[in-house]
């Protein structure tokens, strides 16, 4: 299974980063253990534990919603069986960017219920904050003890052709399904 795949990439001449494959055409470090695990269990054993997966997540009734799509009510959640694993040196250099976004959301959050320096700056325009769906006013001032008043973020991330990773959302209300 691997081996075909292996196969495959190095006759594929394509331009596009490939997440299991380096550039010489070698399965990378990083997804080594998790590969030889997929492998000793076979494509047919995976397929079978894709399978029950999908109907254990439509039995339980796991889906997402896209608000303001009428289609958007209850699309059942797509889990891939292949987790994205990174190498640690691309990992610590996620994390570090993350974590700056999310405190910069943090602080950006008790601006924005709390002394509104940005929006009287002018850095935010007043109608970004107040127009939006999002802004509770009756929230305003108030404030969760302690200087963290985000209290989840995540991002979505994806590859770039150049090989670095970008966000493509940040995501700071309740997850789904929580």
């Amino acid at each position: 299974m691997i081996q075909a795949y292996l196969s495959d990439q190095t006759q594929n001449n394509t331009p596009f980063v490939d997440e299991l494959v380096g550039p010489e055409g070698a399965l990378l470090p990083q997804w080594d253990k998790l590969a030889k695990s997929y492998e000793k269990l076979g494509e047919s054993a995976l397929n079978s534990k894709s399978q029950e997966v999908i109907k254990l997540l439509r039995e339980n009734g796991v889906t997402y919603n896209i608000y303001g799509d009428p289609d958007g009510l209850n699309r059942p959640w797509m889990l891939d069986p292949v987790p994205l694993i990174f190498s640690q040196k691309d990992w610590s250099t996620i994390e570090q960017g993350l974590q700056q976004r999310a405190q910069l959301l943090n602080l950006i959050l008790q601006d924005i219920y709390g002394s509104r320096s940005l929006i009287k700056e002018g850095i935010l325009p007043f109608e970004m904050i107040y127009n939006h769906k999002g802004f509770l006013r009756q929230m305003d001032k108030i404030k969760i003890p302690g200087p963290q008043q985000l209290v989840q973020y995540s991002a979505d991330l994806a590859r770039g052709p150049n090989g670095k990773m970008w966000v493509l959302h940040d995501r700071a209300d309740a997850p789904s399904g929580a």
